[in-house]
């Protein structure tokens, strides 16, 4: 294939060969950077020096060394994706082809397929994403066979055995950029399927969709309307089946604390004996934070007599008293009404790893650690998993060993 006559006419041919399969994809820990993945960091700084030609080269001979090598054409796709950028030359359509054409041979192997290598397939699949987001302002058709190639391989992480079951909701957003492809390829019935894939793994913002371009243009207002009450019913029963599952296979830890609140006390684990504590982790600064703080609001208004929200502010754990008057500010703006203490390093050296916030912990009535929740949880989810404690009428074996917060 000549690269050098039509690149756009080119760029369209190496992706309508492809053909649809189904498949899904799940989260996993990243891997080290290896010398393939150093070379074409090379590559990265060429094109940030505006030798884009260079930079294509130079790809492509390590792709002729390390073409064989665990996870060499995930990371190539996204070198390539970076360094064409938003360029609309020739030259960066040639790069995306180069791209689409990697995908075409990877996408039908058991390697990226999502039946095999859960870790690979997910970061495949991840790099889908970004590769029709380029492919978008070239040519809507073929972004739109990405975004169903991206979804389904989710699909089929989601039955590989080898993919975390409790990381299932990373799967969900490539379900739904299937549902956008379908609906740019006017199959109303797969948008459906994919929509309620997704809810099924825990996809919560399934609403915000009617507010989309997409969807609407293929959905009438009777039928989303029918839609949502269907995906209501669907997000509840996955919300249920879910917090229970993920209450009975998490392993124990312990979360100690003794922390001064902003109004001048001293609280410890053991100022809420008896009841649920659901801890929030989190930060004025911090945009998911926020948006989670009216689901805590409501959690403590709706369960006040079984239930103590607790919210950590990890603003500045080194020196946290500094953060007394910002964290105070917040608190009475919002309305918050539950304890809000500050967060020192006693509590960020038991989190394994580096600290996500937002991060909530719910402890049972007997101060174990039941769950770690990290990222924001929609309302559903905190308050299922809350319920689920609430409802258990016999406590739990404390025989098993308990770690540190190691999620």
């Amino acid at each position: 294939m000549d690269l050098r006559i039509d690149y756009r006419n080119l760029f369209l041919i190496a992706l309508l060969c492809l053909s649809p399969a189904i498949a899904l994809a799940t989260p996993c820990q990243q891997t080290q950077v290896s010398p393939a993945e150093q070379q074409l960091k090379g590559c990265l700084g060429l094109a940030e020096q505006g030798l884009l030609q260079a930079a294509f080269d130079q790809a492509r001979e390590t792709k002729k060394v390390y073409g064989q090598t665990r996870m060499f054409d995930v990371s190539y796709v996204n070198m390539l994706v970076s360094i064409a950028g938003d360029k609309d030359s020739d030259l960066a359509i040639a790069i995306i082809n180069e791209a689409i054409t990697v995908v075409n041979v990877a996408r039908k192997t058991k390697i990226y397929d999502g039946t095999g290598d859960a870790e690979i397939a997910f970061h495949f699949m991840n790099s889908l994403g970004g590769l029709s987001a380029s492919v978008e302002k070239i040519s809507a058709p073929i972004a739109a066979k990405l975004r169903v190639f991206e979804g389904q391989i989710a699909v089929r992480l989601r039955t590989n055995p080898s993919y975390p079951k409790n990381a299932l909701e990373a799967l969900a957003k490539p379900m739904v950029a299937m549902a956008q492809g379908f609906a740019e390829q006017k199959n109303v019935k797969l948008v459906s399927q994919s929509i309620e894939s997704a809810i099924k793994c825990g996809y919560g913002d399934y609403r915000e969709l009617a507010g989309k371009a997409w969807f609407n243009a293929v959905v009438d207002a009777d039928t989303a309307r029918n839609w949502m009450a269907k995906f209501d019913v669907s997000y509840a029963n996955a919300i249920d089946q879910w917090s229970q599952q993920v209450v009975r296979e998490f392993q124990g830890a312990s979360f100690e604390f003794l922390l001064g609140d902003i109004d001048g006390s001293t609280l410890t684990k053991s100022n809420y004996n008896g009841k649920i504590l659901v801890v929030d982790l989190w930060a004025t600064w911090c945009p998911p934070c926020r948006k989670g703080i009216p689901d805590f609001i409501k959690l403590q208004d709706d369960h006040k007599n079984g239930v103590a929200v607790l919210g950590i502010s990890m603003d500045a754990p080194e020196s946290p008293s500094q953060t007394l008057d910002t964290v105070s500010n917040f608190a009475q703006a919002q309305g918050i009404n539950y304890d809000i203490a500050l967060g020192d390093t006693t509590v960020s050296s038991q989190l394994a790893g580096k600290m996500a916030l937002p991060t909530t912990i719910f402890i049972d009535r007997d101060g174990r650690v039941r769950y770690i929740a990290k990222g924001y949880h929609d309302f559903a989810k905190v308050e299922a998993i809350t319920k689920v404690l609430l409802n258990e009428s016999q406590p739990i074996s404390s025989s098993g060993q308990h770690s540190n917060l190691n999620y």
